[in-house]
Parts: C-alpha cells; structure tokens; sequence
C-alpha cells in the first residue's frame, strides 16, 4: 500500500504538477502561445511514460492505455488549433476504451478478464494456458466479477473523458490544464484501489464458502 501511496505522488507530480507549472511559467512569463505551451508540457507525461514502461521491460495494457493516451492527444494537437477544444478533447481515447470496456460485456470474455490474466500470469504461456483453463472451468461468481470490474473501469474510463471535457468548457484554461491533468490519475488510482479491494473480499468470500462446506 505505501509502494502504490507513494507511486500515486510521484504520478502526480511529474504527470500533472510539473505540467501545469510548467504551463504557467511559458504563457505567464516566457508569453508563450497557449497552444503551443500544451505540446511542451505534454512532452512531461510522455517521456515519464516511456521511462516507467522501459524500466518495466514490459508493455502491460494499462501502460499500453497510458502510452496511446498520450500519443493521441498529442496527435489531437495537431490537429486542433484551439487550446481549450485540445484539453476537451485530450482524453478521448479514454471515452473509446469506456465504450470498448461495455460493449465488450455482451462478448464470453469481457475486457478485464484480458487485463487480470495479463497481470496475473506476466504473459508466461503455461500460466496464461492455467488462467484460461480456471476461466473455462470457473463458477459463475469468477465470470460475474470479471464483469463487475469491467462495468467499474469502464465507468472510470468514461468519467474521465467527460469530466475533462465539462472541467475544459467551464474553467479558465490555466485551471483547466492543472485539473485535468490531475483529476484522470485520482480516478484511475481510485479504480486500482477499489480493484484490489474487490478481489480480496471475492477471495476471501470464497475461502470462507470453502471453509464452511
């Protein structure tokens, strides 16, 4: 818990905090055009990103989400040539994924069973080919809380997306570039925490079931 406590600091610090100030610092004293100020300071996440995921020497999804989010909105920057319709549109891949997360429901595997399996097994072939054998023979409780995950991040996907384009639309630019920088990585380090407090009480709601049979 204090490894994750103090990863989320250190996630907001360089993703957002060093962002924002840096935004202020080149439209407040260097006059820099506010547009442009975006595409230096969204530099930061990026490079921060690609440190974290070469130190992993791995490429997990919610990395590979973090990484395609960024590229995105810095493609968006290109094409957009309005400062706040850039911020409102900056986490729109994370509205995809919501989307994708919902839709993937109606399918045999919903989407956090990829992301569990792949956390679970490190993508070593006979501990996926395990996983996906406990899947296959599971009760309905395993396939029901994969779902519930899904339901819960996508949720979170999406909430991200539409708060960032209200926070663009109603705040003062220079606010709305710290809020959401900052807002996105509470609601995803909310999502983990709730994650993994889920999982424990399935765990140990199953122990128990086990124990009283």
């Amino acid at each position: 818990m204090k490894n994750s406590f103090r990863g989320l600091i250190i996630s907001l610090v360089v993703t957002a905090a060093v962002p924002y100030l840096l935004f202020l610092l080149l439209t407040q004293q260097m006059h820099m055009q506010e547009l442009l100020a975006l595409g230096v300071i969204s530099m930061v996440p990026l490079l921060y990103t690609l440190k974290e995921l070469i130190g992993k020497r791995s490429l997990d999804i919610i990395g590979l989400i973090s990484l395609a989010d960024i590229v995105v909105s810095i493609v968006l920057l290109l094409l957009v040539h309005n400062a706040q319709l850039y911020i409102a549109t900056s986490s729109l891949l994370q509205g995809v994924f919501g989307i994708i997360c919902f839709l993937s429901l109606f399918f045999s595997k919903p989407f956090m069973f990829y992301v569990i399996r792949q956390f679970a097994t490190g993508n070593d072939p006979e501990k996926v080919a395990q996983f996906n054998q406990r899947w296959q023979q599971g009760s309905s409780s395993m396939r029901h809380s994969h779902r519930v995950l899904t339901v819960f991040w996508g949720s979170a996907f999406l909430l991200n997306f539409l708060s960032t384009a209200i926070f663009a639309c109603t705040l003062p630019l220079s606010v709305a570039v710290g809020v959401t920088k900052a807002f996105p990585i509470c609601v995803v380090a909310l999502a983990m925490f709730g994650t993994v407090n889920y999982i424990r009480r399935q765990k140990a709601a199953r122990a128990a079931m086990t124990h009283q049979a």
